[in-house]
């Protein structure tokens, strides 16, 4: 039996062939703390079609169609059936698009109550900090610029964070960036570099550490430095995508709450970035000793 892990989900993929298992894990294996692991069977085999009503889906500036009910997820050839006990992926051949793997993945995750935030994340001595905004906001510049400062990068804009804990965990497997901006704000990171990518940005891998790192502070690109938990909620949602099911939509509505009682949430900008990031680990630091 081939089982592996990603954050809290232990995955029996042997019913994969090799290429295909390989390609899962490479992309999603993660290995998190407690709590226990929570078990998915992939298996190959054909089903029914949901008979819930079609809807299109925009992620990543791709669309795609599914049909959902309570607790379960079709997209074409993949069927994901959630339960609180297990859940099952069932596909009716063994390729899984990376979009639908996606989808899929994102919804295993979120229904076990981990938040999916479409932010940078920048550790230190185990303690991090996230910074969100709109495309084109400055994420990936703010990866670079802390890159070359020495902080480590959990994630360029694919960052997980189970509320309770304040586990933070990064699923990209690339920081990404054009060779002038490379150049000029982390050159140190040019012989790391593994090619580029259709657009030609370099590709410099990031790594997966085995213990995650704990997130003090979320910070908004172009909000002001207070923001109101009512603004905070509707920024959360937009950072966290779609819910796709009842089980997954409650529990990101939990941990959306919980955030915004437990975390400090402030409005940041690109001149004040590289300042709000080390005062919010400085913090951190100071709360962690006490």
């Amino acid at each position: 039996m081939s089982t592996w892990t990603s954050l809290e989900l232990t995955l029996d993929t042997s019913a994969l062939p090799e290429n295909s298992e390989a390609a899962l894990r490479d992309r999603w294996e993660t290995h998190s703390g407690p709590p226990a692991p929570y078990p998915v069977t992939v298996q190959v085999a054909d089903f029914p079609d949901l008979t819930a009503p079609e809807r299109t889906v925009i992620v990543s500036n791709a669309t795609t169609a599914l049909r959902t009910t309570k607790d379960q997820v079709q997209i074409g050839p993949a069927l994901l059936h959630l339960t609180p006990g297990h859940a099952t992926l069932t596909l009716r051949t063994p390729e899984l698009s990376e979009l639908t793997a996606l989808l899929l993945f994102s919804e295993l995750h979120r229904a076990r109550g981990w938040l999916p935030l479409h932010a940078t994340t920048a550790a230190r001595n185990g303690r991090a900090v996230s910074i969100s905004g709109p495309s084109g906001a400055g994420k990936s510049t703010a990866a670079l610029r802390l890159a070359g400062l020495g902080y480590t990068i959990l994630a360029e804009d694919q960052t997980w964070l189970h509320p309770t804990t304040r586990r933070v965990h990064g699923l990209d497997r690339w920081l990404r960036a054009y060779p002038d901006s490379l150049e000029r704000f982390a050159p140190e990171l040019l012989s790391k570099s593994q090619g580029t990518d259709v657009y030609g940005k370099h590709l410099v891998p990031l790594s997966r550490t085995q213990e995650a790192a704990k997130l003090n502070a979320l910070l908004f690109l172009g909000q002001h430095t207070e923001i109101p938990a009512a603004q905070a909620a509707r920024l959360l949602w937009e950072a966290g995508g779609l819910p796709l099911t009842n089980t997954s939509q409650q529990a990101t509505a939990y941990a959306i709450s919980h955030v915004i009682r437990q975390m400090d949430i402030r409005g940041t900008d690109r001149e004040g970035l590289l300042k709000d990031v080390k005062k919010s680990l400085e913090v951190l630091g100071r709360a962690t000793s006490a």
